[in-house]
């Protein structure tokens, strides 16, 4: 053969060529638009639910307690012209005296009311169990146990009424925790949006961020954004809890039970949050050094017996003219050993049980 000749259909089949050809490509665009629409759709649904509050903590951030928080944090820094990590200093140590501080010398004169009247509070069990009871005892023999419960039990009824009477019942101590524990937490989540913590699990809106956080940090923690890369703070968090904790618990007299369990559970709280600042934004852990620190402070200088005189707290038979002394002499009693504690308050019991007055006290 001279050459190779070309096979040709006609032009009929070179038209079905093309429009065969067309379509199978205008079935890959409509498939590729199509798994490109999925996909968006996907993407929108993933940034809808990250820019969206789901859970009760997400709503809880974009409640109003926490927007007011973060106000009166951009509030103190408009005020003081400070860079940011000054200004969370100053507005933590301002809100903490302004909110706390009154509360404290509140609880302090409750706690001396009720120290004051206990006295009388023992004098009255004393006068019921000689009259209702005494004869009983010895009757049937009661064992120490008995005796000493069914005095406590007088103790306890009494002291109610006392305190419905003189308006001084102790739980209105509780109002400064009733206060400081939601400042600490809506301040801390004020913090935490503003810094965009956890933005990668959890609900962060954009517009609560505070860029300049990126900078405006101190000494050796220039971010405010990230966690400190040193550890100092989160350390200084631990230690300064405890010591707070420590001079709550050293004071003299009989521990009950439920006190020790809650000091044990602070203790614990305490070295825990240690890990935990290591991992959050430092602007966080900022604000939580500062407020230990000044409860650190308000708690000494409310020890004071300066102090107290000045501010007129209701004296009661624990005040001590060297009260760190006394502090100093519980902790070797408690944890040296060298006083067996609950020793006196046994011996002072049974005393009150063997020398039951005769004579009805005032004011029964």
């Amino acid at each position: 053969m001279a050459g190779t000749t070309g096979l040709n259909f006609g032009p009929s089949f070179d038209t079905r060529s093309q429009k065969i050809t067309k379509a199978m490509h205008l079935h890959h665009l409509s498939h590729r638009t199509f798994l490109q629409a999925k996909s968006a759709v996907g993407i929108c649904s993933k940034r809808f639910k990250s820019t969206e509050p789901v859970t009760v903590y997400e709503h809880i951030l974009t409640s109003e307690p926490v927007h007011m928080a973060q106000s009166l944090f951009e509030l103190g820094q408009s005020l003081t012209g400070f860079h940011w990590a000054g200004s969370i200093a100053v507005t933590t140590f301002a809100l903490r005296f302004v909110l706390t501080f009154p509360l404290s010398v509140y609880a302090q004169n409750i706690r001396g009311k009720v120290e004051g009247f206990q006295p009388e509070i023992v004098a009255r069990s004393r006068y019921i169990f000689s009259q209702r009871f005494r004869h009983r005892m010895k009757e049937e023999k009661w064992s120490e146990k008995r005796a000493q419960r069914v005095f406590l039990g007088l103790v306890r009824l009494q002291a109610k009424e006392i305190y419905v009477r003189e308006n001084c019942h102790p739980a209105k101590g509780s109002v400064l925790l009733l206060v400081q524990l939601p400042l600490w937490i809506t301040m801390s989540l004020a913090l935490r949006n503003m810094s965009g913590a956890f933005s990668g699990r959890f609900f962060t809106d954009p517009e609560y961020l505070v860029s300049e956080f990126a900078t405006d940090g101190a000494l050796w923690f220039h971010n405010l954004m990230i966690p400190d890369p040193y550890l100092v703070l989160p350390v200084l968090v631990g230690v300064l809890n405890l010591i707070n904790i420590e001079m709550h618990a050293l004071h003299k007299g009989r521990v009950s039970g439920f006190q020790k369990g809650l000091n044990n559970f602070l203790r614990v709280f305490s070295v825990l949050m240690v890990p935990i600042a290591a991992y959050i934004p430092s602007s966080l852990v900022l604000y939580w050094t500062v407020s230990a620190a000044y409860s650190l402070g308000q708690n000494i200088v409310l020890k004071l017996p300066s102090v107290r005189t000045a501010l007129n707290i209701t004296k009661s038979k624990t005040d001590s003219a060297t009260p760190f002394q006394d502090m100093k002499e519980v902790f070797e009693c408690r944890y040296l050993g060298r006083k067996r504690e609950g020793q006196d308050e046994e011996e002072e019991l049974k005393e009150m049980l063997e020398n039951v007055p005769e004579k009805k006290p005032q004011k029964l």
